[in-house]
């Protein structure tokens, strides 16, 4: 379980996403960077990427995770029923 300060750690804050990518973030970047249902169906997009310390949406990690989990369920779809796990 994370600490409260490993929480605090993780909210990206206006300060911290100018820090961190150069730019002020505009419209809904907070409310993205800091989405509690990032990486899920309609929300791979949101989040941060900690392997990249960026947005999610400027990085392909997300996308590329969310692809992978798609293709695995669709070999396990196509198996016959007593080979699926």
């Amino acid at each position: 379980m994370k600490t409260p300060e490993e929480i605090k750690e993780q909210i990206i804050t206006t300060e911290r996403f100018k820090e961190l990518t150069g730019i002020d973030p505009i419209q809904d970047d907070l409310e993205r960077a800091n989405c509690k249902s990032a990486g899920i169906f309609n929300h791979i997009c949101c989040g941060w990427c900690s392997k990249h310390n960026k947005p999610a949406w400027w990085c392909l990690c997300s996308v590329n995770k969310y692809n992978k989990k798609i293709k695995e369920n669709n070999e396990s779809a196509n198996k016959p029923q007593n080979e699926r796990p």
